[in-house]
Parts: C-alpha cells; sequence; structure tokens
C-alpha cells in the first residue's frame, strides 16, 4: 500500500514511521500484541480528534517491523479519519507475521530515514517511534544512525516494552539506554510500558504527544500494581 501518485508532496501534519522491535526476545504472541496496540492507538477517538486539530487535519504513517534488518509492513498512508485510520489498522494486523533474530536498533533508524526521503508527503515534522525491549546489537552504533537522524530534522522517540524476556529492573536500565543513545530531536521523549498487555495504553499516550507536537503526560501509577504504565521523559531541545 504504497503513497499514490496524486499524494506526491502532499502537506501533512506529521510525518510518522512505527519501527517495531520483531527479534528473538518477542514470541508471536507479543509480536500480535504490539501491531494491536498500534492499531488501537490509530482508532482511539482522542487521537482522531488530535490529528483532526492539526493545520492541515491529517498524518501519513507508515509501520516497520524490525530485527537485524527492517522490513516494511505497511507502506506509507494518510490517516484522516476514522475510515482511513481503520484501513491502516486492519493492514496492520492482517499482516503476515515474521519474526527476527539479533536487535538492531540503528537499522530501524537508518530504514526510517530512508521511508522519509521517498515518502511522497511533506510534514511539517518528521518522526521515527522505536518500540524495542533490547538494546543495539548489530549494525553500526546506534548513536551514529540516531545523530544522521537528527541532521535530518527528524525527532527520533521510544517505547520500552517490559516484555517477559526483561528482567526485574531491567526496563529502567534500558529507558536510560534510549535516553543516552537513542531518542534525540525536538521534544524526543522515552517511555515505559510495564508489561506488554499496556502496549496499547503506552502507545497511544505516546502517539496523542506526537501528533500534538509536546511531551507526554506523566500518568499516576497506581499503588501496588505491577503492570500500571510509567513513563519518563527527555525534552529535545
Amino acid at each position: 500500500m504504497a503513497a499514490t501518485a496524486q499524494a506526491a508532496d502532499q502537506p501533512v501534519d506529521l510525518e510518522l514511521v512505527f519501527a517495531v522491535d520483531v527479534s528473538a526476545s518477542i514470541d508471536l504472541d507479543e509480536l500480535k500484541l504490539q501491531r494491536d496496540g498500534v492499531a488501537q492507538a490509530l482508532l482511539d477517538p482522542s487521537i482522531l480528534a488530535a490529528i483532526a486539530g492539526g493545520s492541515y487535519g491529517r498524518i501519513a504513517v507508515a509501520y516497520v517491523e524490525w530485527a537485524e534488518t527492517a522490513r516494511m509492513v505497511v507502506d506509507w498512508h494518510v490517516v484522516d479519519g476514522a475510515a482511513s485510520a481503520q484501513f491502516v489498522a486492519d493492514a496492520i494486523r492482517a499482516a503476515p507475521e515474521r519474526l527476527g533474530t539479533v536487535t538492531s536498533i540503528s537499522s530501524a533508524i537508518d530504514r526510517g530515514i530512508d521511508l522519509f526521503e521517498t515518502s511522497g508527503y511533506e510534514g511539517s515534522r518528521r518522526v521515527i517511534d522505536i518500540a524495542s525491549d533490547g538494546r543495539n546489537l548489530h549494525g553500526r552504533p546506534v548513536q551514529l544512525a540516531r545523530d544522521d537522524a537528527i541532521a535530518r530534522g527528524i525527532t527520533i522517540n521510544a517505547l520500552v516494552v517490559a516484555t517477559r524476556a526483561l528482567a526485574p529492573g531491567a526496563a529502567e536500565e534500558l529507558r536510560d539506554y534510549f535516553r543516552s543513545l537513542v531518542i534525540g530531536g525536538p521534544r524526543s521523549f522515552a517511555m515505559i510500558a510495564y508489561g506488554i498487555e499496556d502496549f496499547p495504553r503506552a502507545m497511544a499516550a505516546k502517539l496523542a504527544a506526537e501528533i500534538s507536537d509536546r511531551l507526554p503526560d506523566d500518568p499516576p501509577r497506581r499503588a501496588g500494581s505491577p503492570d500500571a504504565l510509567r513513563q519518563v521523559t527527555d525534552a529535545g531541545d
């Protein structure tokens, strides 16, 4: 589902690449839950209202899954209301499932950079939305990919996903890693979803902030609930 010729240079409020980790630490159930979380976020009425409230009332999105390399799952498509959001959500959920092996965040960022160059859209802002439960283990140093993205005016945000593969306390360490080496650009931030079942809520909060070009609100953590969502933000320029 590539951008059509009629969409060439079409102005949008935001060009957004969802870049979701499907390396060996992710199982098929978690892959499906991540896809469903992105789909649910796109269909959220508050997200659709935020999109409608933009200068152009539309954004362009692409959905990529990555491990050692990044694979296009759903090519660029405009989201400008419930019907187009449903189309993209259905395409994400229905795409063939394929898991990878090692984790290469730098490959995901590099693929995102390339996708913006050929998107056929002119976004007021460009964001790569990384979701992962691991560190960069393959490809070039992730900070070099990050710096290349920032030099092109691209913001990188991150969602640390506390999957079953992460040890207790590892999510906070991974968040700090993302803050130091991965995220960058104006109003960039990192968040943590504690438990794969919290991915939909975390993704919706993340997407709302990205569409509105702001840092996300910090939701209260319910005492005694290990699955509650927490987020930590790190402002860019």
